[in-house]
Protein backbone atom coordinates (compact mmCIF):
# COMPACT_ATOMS: atom_id res chain seq x y z
CA UNK A 1 0.00 0.00 0.00
CA UNK A 2 1.53 3.33 -1.03
CA UNK A 3 1.24 6.71 0.66
CA UNK A 4 -0.75 8.05 -2.30
CA UNK A 5 -3.21 5.11 -2.14
CA UNK A 6 -3.71 5.61 1.59
CA UNK A 7 -4.22 9.36 1.36
CA UNK A 8 -6.58 9.14 -1.63
CA UNK A 9 -8.81 6.61 0.12
CA UNK A 10 -8.51 8.22 3.53
CA UNK A 11 -9.10 11.77 2.23
CA UNK A 12 -12.69 11.17 1.19
CA UNK A 13 -13.50 9.68 4.61
CA UNK A 14 -11.79 12.54 6.45
CA UNK A 15 -13.48 15.27 4.39
CA UNK A 16 -16.86 13.59 4.88
CA UNK A 17 -16.42 13.92 8.66
CA UNK A 18 -15.15 17.51 8.50
CA UNK A 19 -11.41 16.89 8.83
CA UNK A 20 -8.65 18.26 6.60
CA UNK A 21 -7.45 16.41 3.53
CA UNK A 22 -4.16 14.65 4.44
CA UNK A 23 -2.86 14.85 0.87
CA UNK A 24 -2.47 18.63 1.33
CA UNK A 25 0.56 17.83 3.48
CA UNK A 26 2.26 15.80 0.74
CA UNK A 27 3.18 18.71 -1.52
CA UNK A 28 6.76 18.23 -2.61
CA UNK A 29 6.45 14.46 -2.35
CA UNK A 30 5.21 12.08 -5.07
CA UNK A 31 3.81 14.49 -7.64
CA UNK A 32 3.09 17.49 -5.43
CA UNK A 33 3.25 21.05 -6.67
CA UNK A 34 6.64 21.88 -5.21
CA UNK A 35 9.70 20.77 -7.10
CA UNK A 36 13.20 20.27 -5.87
CA UNK A 37 16.07 22.36 -7.14
CA UNK A 38 17.81 20.87 -10.14
CA UNK A 39 21.29 19.72 -9.28
CA UNK A 40 24.11 21.02 -11.38
CA UNK A 41 25.81 18.36 -13.43
CA UNK A 42 29.52 18.38 -14.04
CA UNK A 43 30.58 19.61 -17.46
CA UNK A 44 31.45 16.57 -19.63
CA UNK A 45 35.04 16.19 -20.72
CA UNK A 46 35.74 16.31 -24.41
CA UNK A 47 38.85 15.18 -26.24
CA UNK A 48 40.09 18.78 -26.24
CA UNK A 49 39.99 18.82 -22.40
CA UNK A 50 41.81 15.50 -22.25
CA UNK A 51 44.52 16.73 -24.63
CA UNK A 52 45.03 19.77 -22.38
CA UNK A 53 45.42 17.48 -19.37
CA UNK A 54 47.85 15.21 -21.23
CA UNK A 55 50.04 18.19 -22.11
CA UNK A 56 49.96 19.68 -18.60
CA UNK A 57 50.10 16.55 -16.40
CA UNK A 58 53.81 16.81 -15.80
CA UNK A 59 56.49 14.14 -15.75
CA UNK A 60 56.94 10.87 -13.97
CA UNK A 61 55.22 7.57 -13.45
CA UNK A 62 52.19 9.03 -11.68
CA UNK A 63 51.52 11.54 -14.47
CA UNK A 64 51.85 8.80 -17.10
CA UNK A 65 49.44 6.57 -15.16
CA UNK A 66 46.89 9.38 -14.90
CA UNK A 67 47.15 10.09 -18.62
CA UNK A 68 46.61 6.42 -19.45
CA UNK A 69 43.66 6.02 -17.06
CA UNK A 70 41.95 9.17 -18.31
CA UNK A 71 42.34 8.10 -21.95
CA UNK A 72 41.04 4.59 -21.22
CA UNK A 73 38.10 5.96 -19.22
CA UNK A 74 37.17 8.39 -21.99
CA UNK A 75 37.40 5.90 -24.84
CA UNK A 76 35.77 2.91 -23.17
CA UNK A 77 33.03 4.86 -21.36
CA UNK A 78 33.73 2.54 -18.44
CA UNK A 79 32.43 3.21 -14.95
CA UNK A 80 34.80 3.61 -12.03
CA UNK A 81 34.42 -0.01 -10.88
CA UNK A 82 34.97 -1.30 -14.41
CA UNK A 83 38.20 0.70 -14.72
CA UNK A 84 39.52 -0.54 -11.40
CA UNK A 85 38.77 -4.14 -12.44
CA UNK A 86 40.84 -3.90 -15.64
CA UNK A 87 43.89 -6.16 -15.71
CA UNK A 88 46.89 -6.17 -18.02
CA UNK A 89 45.57 -9.32 -19.72
CA UNK A 90 42.37 -7.38 -20.62
CA UNK A 91 44.27 -5.04 -22.95
CA UNK A 92 45.14 -6.18 -26.48
CA UNK A 93 47.38 -4.07 -28.73
CA UNK A 94 47.18 -4.23 -32.52
CA UNK A 95 50.10 -3.75 -34.94
CA UNK A 96 48.93 -0.22 -35.86
CA UNK A 97 49.27 0.94 -32.22
CA UNK A 98 45.57 0.95 -31.42
CA UNK A 99 43.90 -1.83 -29.49
CA UNK A 100 40.98 -2.94 -27.41
CA UNK A 101 40.10 -3.38 -23.76
CA UNK A 102 37.90 -6.15 -22.44
CA UNK A 103 35.43 -4.80 -19.90
CA UNK A 104 34.71 -8.10 -18.15
CA UNK A 105 31.52 -7.28 -16.31
CA UNK A 106 29.65 -4.03 -16.02
CA UNK A 107 26.64 -2.63 -14.25
CA UNK A 108 24.43 -3.11 -17.29
CA UNK A 109 25.87 -6.52 -18.21
CA UNK A 110 23.38 -8.88 -16.57
CA UNK A 111 24.69 -12.00 -18.35
CA UNK A 112 28.34 -11.28 -17.51
CA UNK A 113 29.48 -11.56 -21.13
CA UNK A 114 31.66 -8.47 -21.03
CA UNK A 115 32.30 -6.15 -23.93
CA UNK A 116 35.23 -5.04 -26.06
CA UNK A 117 36.04 -1.34 -26.23
CA UNK A 118 38.25 0.32 -28.84
CA UNK A 119 41.44 2.07 -27.75
CA UNK A 120 43.08 4.66 -30.02
CA UNK A 121 46.78 4.88 -30.85
CA UNK A 122 47.05 7.83 -28.46
CA UNK A 123 45.74 5.72 -25.58
CA UNK A 124 47.89 2.78 -26.66
CA UNK A 125 50.95 5.05 -26.50
CA UNK A 126 50.23 5.99 -22.86
CA UNK A 127 49.43 2.42 -21.88
CA UNK A 128 52.72 1.10 -23.27
CA UNK A 129 54.87 3.49 -21.25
Amino acid sequence: MTIRYFTDNNASNRIEYGHSDPSEHLNGLHGGHETSARQDQAHPLGWKDIKEFIESAGEGLRADRERAMLCVAYETLARRGELVALEVRDIEFWPNGAGQALIRRGKTDAEGQGRAAYLSRETGKWLKI
